[in-house]
Formats: C-alpha cells, sequence, structure tokens
C-alpha cells in the first residue's frame, strides 16, 4: 500500500477521497487550513465522522516551508492537491483569493512535490475551464476561454502542470458540478435543501434551464481512486487533464424538483437575472475517462440527490442556518 499526501483533506472532496484511501489500506496524511469561506464547523464534521482513522496537519499552503517539511518528512509517492478557492461568484476586491489559493498554493504543493520526487502529483480542475462552450466537451479541446476568474487560474493549473519537466507524472482531475452528503454550502443544490428545510426563499439566477453535469461523490472518490492508480501504469513524466462527470447532464429546475419531491415540501423561488458568470451547460465527454480506466460511473440523478437529502434531513436546522448563513 502507498503513502499518499491530500490537500484540502476537510474539503467536499479531499474528506471523501481520504477516507476511501484509507479503507482501502493506504496510509493517508491530511492537510487543511480550516479556513472561513464557509463555516468551518462542516470541515470539523467531515474530519469527526469520514477521517477518524487519518492523520490531520493544519497547515496553511502558503507557507512553503511549513510544507516543505511535512513532504519531506512524511515522503509520500502520491500528492492529491485538492485544496483550493472554490467558486464563480467572489466578488472582485476579493479575487486575491483566487490568486492565493489556487495560484500560490498549487505552485507551493507542485514546487515541492517536484523537489522531493513525488511520482504522481494529481489535482483538481474544473469543467469552469471550458467557460460557455455547449454540447459535450472534451479534454481534446485547444481553445479554451473560461468566462470567470476562477475558471482562468484552474486553467492556468493545468499550463504549470505541464511545465513539468521532471519524471513526476502529472494529472488535473476537470470535476463537473460534484454534489452529495457532507457537501459544500455554497452550492446550488445544498442551498435548495437548505432553503426547503429552513423555509427560507431560494434565488435563483435566470429561468432554471441552466443544465449541469452533476456528478455524485461518491464516483468522484472511484473514479479518482482508479486514476491514481492507473497512472503507475504510464510512463515517467506523463502530463495529461481527464473530464470527471457523469455524462447526463440535467436542469436546475430537474433539481428542484428532485429535491421537493425527497425533502416533501415546496421550495420558495426568488428569480432573479441569470448571473453572466455561469454556464449555459456543462456536459463531460467521458470517452477519454474510461479508456484510462474499467470503473464505471454508478450513481444515478435521482439516487444521488435522495443519498444527498436523506443526510441532509439527519442535520438539526440550527445547524444548516450556520453552514448557509456566511454563504
Amino acid at each position: 500500500m502507498a503513502k499518499i499526501l491530500v490537500t484540502g483533506a476537510a474539503g467536499f472532496i479531499g474528506s471523501r477521497v481520504s477516507k476511501d484511501l484509507v479503507l482501502e489500506g493506504h496510509e493517508v496524511l491530511g492537510l487543511d487550513s480550516f479556513n472561513s469561506y464557509y463555516n468551518p464547523k462542516l470541515k470539523e464534521l467531515r474530519v469527526s465522522e469520514l477521517l477518524t482513522d487519518q492523520r490531520m496537519v493544519n497547515l496553511n499552503l502558503k507557507d512553503l516551508d511549513g510544507l516543505r517539511n511535512v513532504i519531506r518528512d512524511f515522503r509520500p509517492e502520491s500528492v492529491l492537491h485538492f485544496a483550493g478557492q472554490p467558486g464563480v461568484r467572489l466578488k472582485v476586491d476579493s479575487w486575491n483569493q483566487y490568486v492565493e489559493d489556487n495560484l500560490v498554493s498549487f505552485s507551493n504543493v507542485f514546487q515541492c512535490s517536484t523537489q522531493y520526487d513525488i511520482s504522481n502529483f494529481l489535482y483538481a480542475s474544473s469543467s469552469s475551464v471550458y467557460g460557455n462552450i455547449t454540447g459535450k466537451t472534451s479534454e481534446n479541446l485547444k481553445s479554451l476561454s473560461p468566462q470567470s476568474f476562477y475558471g482562468a487560474t484552474k486553467l492556468a493549473n493545468e499550463v504549470l502542470a505541464k511545465a513539468n519537466n521532471t519524471d513526476m507524472r502529472t494529472r488535473g482531475l476537470r470535476f463537473f458540478s460534484v454534489y452529495g452528503e457532507y457537501g459544500r454550502p455554497d452550492m446550488a443544490y445544498f442551498k435548495i435543501a437548505a432553503s426547503i428545510l429552513t423555509k427560507k426563499s431560494f434565488t435563483k439566477f435566470g429561468k432554471g434551464d441552466a443544465t449541469r453535469d452533476f456528478t455524485h461523490i461518491s464516483d468522484v472518490s472511484m473514479i479518482t481512486r482508479a486514476l491514481l492508480t492507473q497512472m503507475n501504469t504510464s510512463s515517467f513524466g506523463e502530463n495529461d487533464v481527464v473530464n470527471i462527470g457523469g455524462g447526463n447532464p440535467h436542469s436546475l429546475n430537474d433539481l428542484i424538483k428532485e429535491l421537493e419531491r425527497n425533502l416533501g415540501a415546496k421550495a420558495t423561488i426568488e428569480e432573479i437575472e441569470k448571473n453572466k458568470l455561469d454556464a449555459l451547460e456543462t456536459h463531460a465527454d467521458t470517452k477519454n475517462l474510461y479508456s484510462l480506466i474499467s470503473d464505471r460511473h454508478q450513481i444515478d440523478f435521482s439516487t444521488g440527490v435522495r443519498r444527498f437529502s436523506d443526510w441532509i434531513q439527519s442535520i438539526d436546522s440550527k445547524t444548516i442556518v450556520e453552514w448557509i448563513s456566511p454563504i
């Protein structure tokens, strides 16, 4: 079994992947700064319920010396870099968070991984790199134009990873609308459910016809781990990016109806003008993904929404309000 370092290990994706890696028998060290973009109590809950058998280190990745010491002492074979500033809607005066958490921190982790001869470097990219391209989006598309500052920083990560001239294998994971239990309270599915359960209104941007390629967290973890295993069979120094999506988009209106059905109540909707940062559609072309691994997407949209609904109904209303209030 391998030694694996996971950044953003208290985050949505990082915590689930870390848990499943430990269950497979790997030695996992998690790093997280527990920042306040959303309520840190949710991150603490993930650690207490998902990461009970894993060592965690509280570290800001902008601390290059501290990061270097951790990697030097732990000597992982693989680094999974999931830490970063998510979301497309930060106000202009907060864009420095994208630079610090998506560029500076990425550079630090990439630099240290290179210096200590890490075999595999997987990192979180995003479907946001595709901008407003409609239809199935393939990794083979050459001309990408993100329409958000967030998406631009994720594309910059991919460019930086390609600049690697060592034996370290690098792989960007273009995640498509990951959702599920222990998810992020800034995402639409979480906000809709919270608004239903707390009897508050949900702000819908536009008519609700924009579609997303929703991908359940259990599939994301399974696919990520399979791609890590596959990397060990690749040539040293290889670099690529891979779409991680279900390949079957659903609209925001579909999502609202599915949540209403599972939660047994209607959402109160406040409709406002469409946000220009929101893509019209995301739709993963998964041909490349399934040329690399045999593990297939398993959780359909209805099943995934039901699983999330069951989980969030187990959380008391006061806690839900605490989680969503700063967002």
